[in-house]
Order: structure tokens, then sequence, then C-alpha cells
């Protein structure tokens, strides 16, 4: 995570701990900001409100939502739980109003021991864990998972593809033991999304290295500049269609030659 991205997110979890100051009752504050356009807008690619403090922000929450005095969780579990919502939002490019669906204020406060002292990537997926794994296979799940997401950030970050290659590894079919039908397609289109990325982001980087190849060959300059828009009309379509099989038939070809 950048230094940008890690200041937004202090910025929101100086907010969370300023609702205790004011005696805010905590629930309903992190309910009411999460589902704000208020929230949204701040942990959007970029918005005014980014740069506006956390008093700003709350100022403005007050302005705009009723708030109600009551009960409080403690300043740091506030921080924590602002924290990671916003670490959760920027680095998964996930919507507030998903995440709150996902973790809720109490289950964050009631997971704040547990999860505080490792990092926030670890903390994320444990409690999509939780979320996807209700039932009497949920507590073996969380554990086995569990265990190999330690085991693997040594090697890279943690992502729901590591959940699902070691379920697949265990053989466990976790949209099974899913019994509600909406979580079940909420889940499944979700691993859909993410296998889509991954393929495109593997596409962009292909279509990058291609570029590179024609930039640094022994190709005359009107055949570099014929190649390379071909190439670059590829990924723009790319983008929104899809590769087609001629298309990677035709980069795997130019590949060979620019290689020769």
């Amino acid at each position: 995570m950048n230094v940008i991205s890690n200041k937004l997110c202090s910025i929101q979890g100086r907010l969370f701990e300023l609702s205790v100051k004011f005696g805010f009752e905590s629930n309903n504050f992190v309910k009411t900001y999460m589902n704000s356009d208020l929230a949204s807008k701040f942990n959007s690619a970029y918005d005014r409100s980014q740069w506006m403090g956390e008093e700003y922000l709350l100022d403005e929450l007050i302005n705009t939502h009723k708030l109600i005095k009551g009960k409080t969780y403690s300043y740091d579990v506030m921080f924590w739980m602002g924290y990671t919502y916003a670490y959760w939002a920027i680095n998964y490019n996930e919507t507030c109003l998903k995440i709150i669906k996902i973790a809720n204020p109490e289950k964050m406060a009631e997971n704040y021991a547990g999860l505080h002292t490792i990092s926030a990537d670890l903390a994320i997926q444990d409690l999509i864990m939780q979320h996807l794994s209700k039932g009497k296979n949920g507590a073996k799940i969380k554990e086995e998972v569990y265990k190999k997401v330690l085991q693997d950030l040594a090697y890279s970050k943690p992502g729901i593809t590591d959940y699902e290659k070691y379920l697949n590894e265990l053989k466990i079919d976790l949209v099974a033991t899913l019994k509600n039908d909406a979580i079940k397609k909420e889940y499944q289109e979700q691993l859909q999304v993410g296998r889509d990325n991954l393929i495109r982001k593997e596409h962009i980087h292909y279509i990058n290295y291609i570029l590179e190849l024609i930039e640094n060959s022994k190709l005359n300059y009107k055949e570099k500049v014929e190649y390379s828009y071909v190439v670059k009309n590829i990924e723009k379509n790319a983008l929104k269609f899809g590769f087609s099989q001629a298309q990677f038939i035709f980069l795997d070809s130019l590949e060979s030659k620019l290689l020769k």
C-alpha cells in the first residue's frame, strides 16, 4: 500500500476514534457512516473529502445524518475498525455497502482481539471466510484455510484465489456448504469476477510485453508504428469484449517474429 492510501486509512481510523470522543453510539455510527454517500466518496479513487481530515468528515456526517449518543467501543477498537474498512475498500476495490454486510461493527468488535495483531490482508480474508463459511463446516474450513493462507503469506499476497485453490486441494466445495441460494450466487459471481480480473491482468501484461518487443526490435520506424497500432487496438477491444482466438494467434506469431 502506498503512502497516500495509508494516510486515507489513518484518517478514517481517526474519524471512528473521534466518534467515541463525542459519545456517539458505535454500532449506529459505523453503520450510518458506511452506508452514507460520504463514506462512498471518501473511499473512492479521488474525492475532495479525502483531504479535509477527520473533523470535517464528522461534521459532514452530523449535518446530513442523525447520530445517537450511547455505548461506545474503545478508541483502539474503533481506530482499527475504521482503518481496516478503508484498507478493504481501497486495496480490494470493494464498496462500503458490501463491506458492512460482510463484516458489521459487531463482528469487527468481536474479532478485534484476534485480528488486530495480524496484517490487514489476513484480517480481511479471515472476515470474508467467516462470512462465506457459516454452518456446520464453517469452523473446519476456516481453520484449515487460515493455516494455508499463513503458509502462503511468505510467497504471495493473500486473496480470495488462495482460498479457492486450497479448498480445491482439500476437495471441499465451499459453494455446496452454503445453504442460502442468494449467498451461493453471490459467491460464485465473486469468484468469476476474480478469475476474469486475473485473466485480464495477464492479457494486459502480455500486450505490454509485445509492445516492448516491438519497441526494442530491429523493425524500421514505419513497421513499429503499424504493429504498435494494431496491438493497441487489440488491447482496447479486449478490455471490453475479451481476446479472440484469432488475436492470440496473431500475437503469438508476432512474438515469434520479433524474437528471431
